[in-house]
């Protein structure tokens, strides 16, 4: 699935503007790893519009996730404040013991992040999307996404960065939502 989400990226940077900025970014944690890669396109004075796409392994739940989400954030005053609105789909392959389960499902999402002006270093973000089952396909019902995020700029293009993300689904024939993935992890994210 990385070779397949690793070639996505590169033809997502192939393709965009040389103006315009992308972000990669790579977590992981001993059971999972994920990769994604936000591209910048378009800033203006009243927020900027991001493309995004992102897989995510978990070998504990044996999830394999691809996602791909357009976002719009946009600055609260001069607090250091965005919020922002997306979109996104998702295809999801998980098969814990001898059921394999594949959800396909599209969302809407919220979206915030703050860089303290005092502190322009530090940061904090965090997004969740939900999709009802009137957006799900093949045997999801629902699904949403959450995660929260505390970063740290090391560098002028590099940040290091804390993440906790959480997915859960609704299944049909299955009497609980399913934890797709729940894990703490450490990344780097890298602009460019």
């Amino acid at each position: 699935m990385f070779k397949k989400l690793t070639l996505c990226c590169a033809s997502l940077l192939l393709s965009a503007g040389v103006v315009q900025a992308a972000e990669l970014a790579i977590s992981f944690s001993d059971e999972t790893a994920q990769l994604a890669l936000n591209q910048q396109i378009g800033d203006y004075h009243e927020g900027r519009s991001l493309i995004g796409i992102r897989g995510l392994y978990d070998d504990d739940k044996d999830t394999e996730l691809v996602s791909a989400s357009f976002d719009v954030l946009g600055p609260v005053g001069a607090t250091g404040l965005e919020i922002g609105a997306g979109v996104g789909l998702y295809y999801v392959n998980s098969s814990p013991g001898l059921r394999e389960d594949e959800i396909g499902a599209g969302g809407v999402g919220a979206l915030i992040r703050f860089v303290p002006p005092q502190l322009p270093k530090l940061g904090f973000s965090g997004r969740v999307y939900y999709c009802p089952e009137i957006f799900n396909t093949l045997d999801g019902e629902g699904l949403w996404d959450a995660e929260v995020e505390a970063f740290y700029e090391i560098a002028p293009r590099a940040r290091a960065f804390v993440t906790y993300t959480e997915v859960e689904a609704d299944l049909e024939d299955y009497r609980r939502d399913r934890t797709l993935d729940k894990t703490l992890r450490v990344g780097v994210s890298l602009s460019f």
